[in-house]
């Protein structure tokens, strides 16, 4: 059967806005999609992607004017689909090993980079490139909760290692090249934390203590590698989801709400990937509550709807 939004004209004989919605999520499917069949990624975390964009494909095109289908289009074009946008910047081979079964751990030798925040989903333009495996299904070995809130971000919540309170939490380990030492690595990672990569910038560990001071912390024997690496940036926010939906709001009608960048869009990262602490559930209700939505999507546009200049 013909596809009716492929071929759909509107005014002067050109593409309807319907047909390029619909070519550019199907487009984007396909090249999430790109290299499955024999080799192809494991079930997990990732799948849910092109799931995802599929469901919005049949939303869009059947054209249901419905305001759960409006919902669901901007929830899935506002995270997934830019998700999507940065599958295709990391279209390379990469080794994915599920730790869960216990097999095929990490060999002793090398570094490797535990992520367990919004590190799962973009490495960023250097670390990418130097990936050669990625092991799904580790836990961090301490807790961490939404306590800190990062001036890069417009002073959005994040994730952060905490001594009290907060719940270890699932993660992966991102294996590097054989040649990368620890000591390039630290500078990688210390570059992508403070969203300065491709510069030369190092990381120093005798930098003055701020609230915003990044600490590159080694792991030894973590998950059978010999050199494994973290962030680790102060705690310091009080657990209020009061406060945590304010100031997520607040980012989001700032500058890094338009680039994706702040609270709201940052826990719907984190949601996507699994990772419930105990202030996620009552930190989104609040969201919900002080934008009078009923969805995170729904919440971030609100905010956009009124940005602060």
């Amino acid at each position: 059967m013909p596809d009716a939004t492929r071929d759909a004209k509107g005014p002067g004989g050109l593409p309807s806005r319907k047909s390029n919605r619909a070519r550019l999520f199907r487009n984007t499917v396909r090249h999430e999609g790109a290299g499955r069949g024999r080799g192809a990624r494991p079930a997990g975390r990732g799948n849910g992607l092109t799931t995802s964009l599929s469901n919005v494909c049949s939303i869009v095109e059947t054209g249901a004017p419905t305001v759960k289908a409006r919902a669901a289009v901007r929830e899935k074009n506002l995270w997934f689909h830019r998700a999507a946008k940065r599958a295709v910047l990391l279209r390379q081979p990469e080794v994915r090993i599920d730790n869960g079964s216990r097999e095929g751990r990490a060999t002793p030798g090398g570094v490797g980079i535990l992520a367990y925040g919004s590190l799962l989903t973009w490495p960023g333009p250097e670390l990418h490139r130097l990936i050669q495996a990625r092991v799904d299904g580790v836990t961090t070995p301490f807790a961490v909760e939404f306590a800190r809130a990062a001036s890069r971000r417009s002073g959005a919540p994040t994730l952060a290692p905490v001594d009290t309170g907060g719940r270890r939490v699932g993660g992966s380990l991102l294996l590097l090249e054989a040649g990368v030492g620890l000591e390039q690595a630290r500078h990688l990672l210390y570059r992508r934390e403070i969203n300065k990569a491709g510069t030369r910038l190092r990381y120093d560990p005798d930098e003055p203590p701020s609230p915003d001071r990044v600490r590159i912390e080694r792991l030894g024997g973590f998950e059978g590698c010999e050199h494994v690496i973290y962030a680790r940036l102060p705690a310091w926010l009080a657990p209020d989801p009061v406060d945590l939906a304010r100031r997520a709001i607040a980012s989001a009608r700032a500058s890094s709400g338009a680039e994706g960048r702040d609270g709201i869009s940052y826990l719907m990262g984190v949601r996507a990937n699994g990772i419930e602490t105990p202030l996620t559930p009552a930190y989104e209700r609040e969201i919900l509550s002080q934008t009078a939505t009923t969805s995170l999507a729904e919440a971030h546009a609100a905010a956009r709807a009124h940005p602060i200049t």
